[in-house]
């Protein structure tokens, strides 16, 4: 067993965020048992990154059942489904402004668009839809 200093795990820690690394923790649930059951803490953690995050933001995390070890096993799992772009979404409160007919003729008019008639329609569609 390799005995750490409480200098050189705070020596670790600041490295690690200086290098953009995050730690962890698993927020609800105690990951380690004394075989006894008389003491439980949260002492496990995961090491990613900024970048990791950035990646996977829905991530979560899950703590097993534990079995052998004292130590329960984590899961961090990503529940981020990527179903492709989000459809144009018209809402008839926007009938109800005076300057919303005036507005979208004016930038549907302001959009240059090459290509066949489908292209135009659904380039013209996604540059209004992040206009609104």
């Amino acid at each position: 067993m390799v005995m750490v200093t409480r200098e050189k795990y705070k020596s670790l820690i600041i490295s690690l965020i200086i290098w953009s690394w995050w730690i962890y923790p698993v927020l609800e649930e105690n990951t380690w048992y004394r075989p006894n059951g008389k003491a439980k803490s949260r002492l496990d953690r995961f090491l990613i990154s900024f970048e990791w995050l950035q990646q996977w933001p829905g991530s979560k995390q899950y703590v097993l059942d534990r079995q052998i070890s004292d130590h329960c096993a984590l899961v961090l799992k990503s529940n981020v489904v990527d179903w492709g772009p989000k459809p144009f979404r018209f809402l008839d409160i926007w009938q109800e402004d005076k300057e919303f007919e005036n507005f979208i003729k004016s930038k549907w008019e302001s959009y240059l668009v090459q290509g066949n008639e489908i292209i135009v329609l659904k380039e013209k569609l996604k540059m209004l839809k992040s206009d609104l």
